[in-house]
């Protein structure tokens, strides 16, 4: 018979195999703790409100023993298994997965990759954001001598449900789930199991389902106070050189913005730290990291937002030189430049030359039409004239044929879309 003793390591109970302190040779796995997975509940599309799974944390579990594996078919040789960057990162991976994949089977609209590729249609916007602290992990599998594996997965979890408009949390449920001992092909599908069965079991929670599928009101959005509408911007000088002498003046104000899967970039504005960029760069986090030409890194607050105009306002920290803003239109044949992050911080500072071509009406909005060059990761950054004053900021391209039109905002219509005045 084989001995066994129960110890507790961070809110993690396991039966521990064979522990040094006893006479018995380890020979077999652990029992894993079981939770019966719930059924979920579909609810109609049309009332699922836009859900994103936005952070994965785990409660102080960092380099504790969550478990153990063994190293022959026999399941002898058991050894324990941690909580470290490699599992963490594969757990949360598997989180992420099983989330996603549910979302689609129970009638949610995820935030991206649900339209079709014809459909112009936006996208849905996010409601609810998700946040999961797991709290406690239970994991044992075998390798087989067919290669796979044999193991279970125990998962328990406070999942919180996070309006981003009215910055308010207004639900958090406690969630047990896994996966009893099965046969898997990789340790990759074993944790997928393992989390579905917790996602799964998030989502037959009534009070979520509720909140999430449209029964429950959201709360009021924070408003906009009279004192941040009638913002306005003191004025600045632009560079004597203009941008052919004093381009590395002007890559000191253009940064590159950092959200969670996206780069963008964004202009200083304000000797007070107001930084611009598009909303699509930010959506919806509160918090951005921003990264100076210098390779700095600061933290930026988002104040403002308009998803309609497709810009936002940040606020970090003061001292920072702004860029000069430059009131009305161009003229068609004059040249611009545009200075960005195509591709992220590796091609920071880029600077390419064109002219403009037009101004143009797109859904309702005007635009600076111009075929100076832009890349993923160029949106939010400043379109300058030649003496480097901001004229508009990068948006969006519209494929034609072979051929890219590039589309940007005027300033002065991106400024008044958050209630900032223009500089006099």
């Amino acid at each position: 018979m084989i001995a066994v003793r129960r110890f507790v390591h961070y809110g993690c109970t396991l039966l521990c195999v064979a522990c040094a302190a006893l006479p018995v040779a380890a020979s077999a796995l652990t029992a894993v703790r079981s939770a019966p997975t719930a059924q979920p509940v579909k609810v109609a599309a049309d009332k699922a409100r836009g859900l994103q799974l936005k952070r994965v944390r785990f409660a102080p579990l960092a380099n504790s023993v969550i478990g153990e594996f063994a190293s022959n078919a026999e399941c002898g040789n058991v050894t324990p298994l941690y909580l470290d960057q490699k599992s963490s990162s594969e757990l949360t991976a598997a989180l992420a997965f099983a989330f996603s994949r549910n979302l689609r089977e129970l009638g949610y609209l995820r935030s991206t990759g649900d339209d079709s590729v014809f459909s112009e249609a936006p996208r849905k916007t996010i409601e609810i954001e998700l946040g999961v602290l797991v709290q406690e992990i239970q994991i044992a599998y075998c390798r087989k001598a067919d290669g796979g594996l044999e193991g279970a997965v125990y998962l328990k979890a406070r999942w919180e449900l996070l309006v981003p408009a009215a910055q308010k949390v207004v639900h958090s449920a406690i969630v047990e789930g896994g996966v009893a001992v099965q046969r898997f092909p990789t340790a990759v599908e074993l944790y997928r199991a393992g989390a579905d069965g917790l996602v799964r079991s998030f989502f037959a929670d009534p009070a979520v389902v509720s909140w999430l599928g449209g029964e429950k009101p959201l709360p009021a959005a924070v408003p906009v106070t009279a004192t941040e509408t009638s913002l306005r911007l003191e004025s600045a000088k632009p560079p004597a050189g203009g941008i052919s002498r004093d381009a590395t003046l002007l890559r000191a104000s253009v940064l590159t913005i950092e959200s969670p899967g996206k780069t963008g970039s964004g202009f200083v504005i304000s000797r007070q730290g107001y930084v611009l960029t598009n909303q699509h760069v930010v959506g919806s986090n509160r918090f951005v990291k921003l990264r100076l030409a210098s390779g700095r890194e600061l933290v930026g607050e988002v104040l403002r937002q308009n998803e309609k105009r497709d810009v936002a306002l940040i606020k970090t920290e003061s001292g920072l030189d702004p860029l000069a803003l430059r009131n009305g239109d161009l003229s068609p044949g004059e040249t611009v430049y545009a200075l960005g992050s195509p591709l992220g911080e590796k091609f920071s500072g880029s600077l390419t030359r064109g002219i403009v071509s037009a101004y143009r009406e797109r859904n309702g909005q005007r635009f600076i039409q111009s075929d100076v060059t832009i890349l993923s990761g160029s949106s939010g950054g400043p379109l300058l004239d030649e003496s480097g004053r901001v004229v508009g900021l990068t948006q969006s391209g519209v494929e034609a044929g072979r051929a890219r039109i590039n589309l940007f905002v005027p300033i002065a219509d991106g400024l008044k879309a958050l209630g900032i005045a223009m500089p006099e």
